[in-house]
């Protein structure tokens, strides 16, 4: 345990057994002492091994004060605090609650029969799962990443498996063998700063390690984007990192992509870099394999970063955008015209923490804007003028989609907040909305779809219509997502965006829970919503959980079919369907000589 465990001995000292071992740096150990006399007389390297054994032991020291301190903090938070403000209910929640067991089944019991059209692809889905006790209070945020994974195999069978992310944070965590960097739940009041400081001087003494050139303490657990032959897991507070799935279904992190520096022109070529975190749901053109980026940073300004990757991994272009606030930013949208970026009023304020003892984001009563930036102007290397339209104060987590009209608006729908406070989710329903963005009048209006307060989010349509006009999308109805495990639910709605008008809900019955719906389409389609939705489905009891396969046009309650999990899958957030023709050229590597690829001409 960093900070706790006594620090490693001079050099070619044996380690003294864990049962024998006490709180005593080694190099005072009388055993490693003499070891080291007799394979070393140079009193040189005597002197600079016993001075660095001197660091390690202060820095030894160090920690073990600041692990105090931590858990005097901590046990006064729990004396202080319910467990609901603290978040740790999320440890216990039937629905919510983490696993740690990673598994690999290769044969799955399926009832039902697996569509044509999905055999020979994969579905994952990515997840918040805690790998350990929080130090005192956690977010629905912080969570390792998991990624859970259907192998659909040809015959019509499938495989499973679970895998945590092996991020740069991860790592560090499992060789510390518990909590041990900042995360977002840690952020919380007066507390917060006291946490803050901890961190820093955590890194001031390496108790946890500098991070790489590139290198992130993301937690890779938000999103996932499949973008020249490659999974990528994403987190807005991290760059990207590969997946690979194996032919049995097992899963595989190769790594994270590296931020470009402008110091090291190696980097600036590698694949996808670029010189800021990736956003959890950056938007991929179907027609030309273009991906549209952007990061946010609370620091310093620019807060604001947008960047063009071309479907080779390239990044081709990175344009810092000016905004006047450091503001949180989850998503965006595009058009073939257009890349959409969000403004909303939840600014970055740490001073709320200890005035008003929250976490340092609020929702600030000034108007939301939207963004156009030109695609073409941003391909073609000419200058960058954002053309900003108000609407009145929300914050959106999810666009649905968004597509230029034959007058020369944009259309735009959105799940929508009206009002949002971080530090929680109980009683805040998003709505469904239409924005109309005038680019010739510098205008815009908005109305609400559905008038029900149901509560819509994690929207999915046809990928391949992603920046065209689309008739239908796929909701989860999240009203009562965090409601008490015995009120607890949610379902698969479907809506026809051109009537606003709901056409479809699939629900699971009593205790079960149903995660986003993505949709597939079929092999040989006839229509838009000619498709399967794909979602992970847990009871309240976690005695069954299970890929729920849905037909999309008819939106029957009797499943195409049921592919049984053998362990719970706890609920997540966002998933991602590869097809036969993709899994087949996955790449085995982060960089373009370890995929095998040419590097892009620039």
């Amino acid at each position: 345990m960093v900070g706790l465990d006594p620090p490693p001995g001079v050099l070619g000292s044996p380690q003294v057994p864990s049962s024998t071992a006490t709180w005593m740096p080694t190099c005072v150990r009388t055993s490693g002492f003499l070891h080291f006399f007799l394979e070393r007389r140079n009193e040189g390297a005597l002197a600079m091994e016993v001075l660095e054994a001197s660091r390690n032991g202060l820095r030894w020291m160090a920690g073990l004060a600041l692990d105090v301190m931590e858990a005097m903090l901590a046990w006064m938070r729990q004396k202080v605090s319910q467990p609901e403000a603290l978040g740790r209910n999320l440890l216990s929640n039937p629905y919510w609650k983490p696993i740690h067991e990673e598994i690999h089944a290769i044969q799955l019991q399926v009832v039902g029969e697996i569509p044509k059209s999905l055999r020979g692809g994969a579905y994952l889905r990515n997840g918040p799962n805690a790998a350990h006790q929080p130090i005192a209070s956690m977010h629905l945020f912080d969570g390792d990443g998991m990624v859970h994974v259907v192998r659909f195999h040809e015959d019509g069978g499938a495989a499973y498996a679970n895998h945590y992310v092996r991020t740069k944070r991860w790592k560090i965590e499992a060789d510390a063998g518990r909590a041990l960097v900042m995360k977002i739940g840690d952020l919380t009041g007066v507390w917060g700063l006291f946490v803050l400081a901890i961190n820093k001087a955590r890194h001031k003494l390496q108790i946890i390690p500098a991070c790489d050139k590139g290198e992130d303490l993301g937690a890779a657990n938000t999103a996932l984007i499949w973008h020249a032959a490659r999974v990528l897991a994403l987190h807005e507070g991290d760059v990207p990192y590969a997946l690979r799935i194996l032919c049995d279904g097992a899963l595989q992190t190769l790594g994270a992509l590296q931020k470009a520096a402008a110091d090291n022109p190696r980097v600036q070529d590698a694949f996808m870099a670029l010189p800021h975190v990736c956003t959890a749901h950056p938007k991929r053109d179907p027609r030309n394999g273009e991906l549209l980026t952007f990061g946010y940073q609370v620091e310093d300004a620019p807060y604001l970063e947008v960047s063009l990757v071309s479907k080779e991994g390239k990044t081709l272009r990175s344009v810092p955008i000016e905004i006047q606030e450091p503001v949180m930013i989850h998503d965006c949208a595009m058009t073939d015209k257009y890349f959409i970026l969000l403004d909303c009023p939840l600014v970055f304020d740490p001073k709320i923490m200890v005035s008003k003892g929250t976490l340092p984001f609020e929702m600030r009563n000034r108007n939301t804007r939207i963004g156009l930036v030109c695609r073409e102007a941003l391909r073609n290397g000419d200058e960058i003028r954002v053309q900003w339209m108000e609407l009145p104060p929300c914050f959106i987590f999810h666009t649905v989609n968004a597509w230029d009209a034959e007058d020369g608006s944009v259309i735009m729908y959105v799940c929508r907040f009206e009002t949002f406070n971080l530090g929680g989710f109980k009683g805040q329903l998003p709505h469904l909305y239409r924005f109309d963005l005038y680019p010739a009048t510098g205008s815009a209006s908005q109305k609400q779809c559905l008038e029900m307060d149901w509560g819509l989010d994690f929207p999915k349509v046809h990928e391949g219509l992603l920046g065209l006009p689309t008739q239908y999308a796929y909701f989860l109805r999240v009203g009562k997502l965090f409601a008490e495990p015995g009120e607890a639910s949610s379902t698969l709605v479907k809506v026809d965006l051109q009537r606003c008008q709901v056409v479809g809900e699939v629900g699971f019955g009593p205790g079960f829970m149903a995660g986003e719906g993505f949709f597939v389409p079929n092999l040989m389609a006839t229509s838009e919503d000619d498709g399967f939705l794909l979602s992970f489905v847990v009871d309240v009891e976690g005695e069954e959980s299970f890929l729920a396969v849905v037909d999309a046009q008819n939106m029957s309650q009797t499943l195409v079919a049921k592919i049984k999990i053998p362990h719970r899958v706890p609920m997540g957030f966002h998933g991602l369907y590869i097809t036969k023709e993709e899994f087949d050229m996955q790449k085995n590597g982060t960089s373009w000589e370890s995929a095998g690829l040419s590097k892009p001409a620039a």
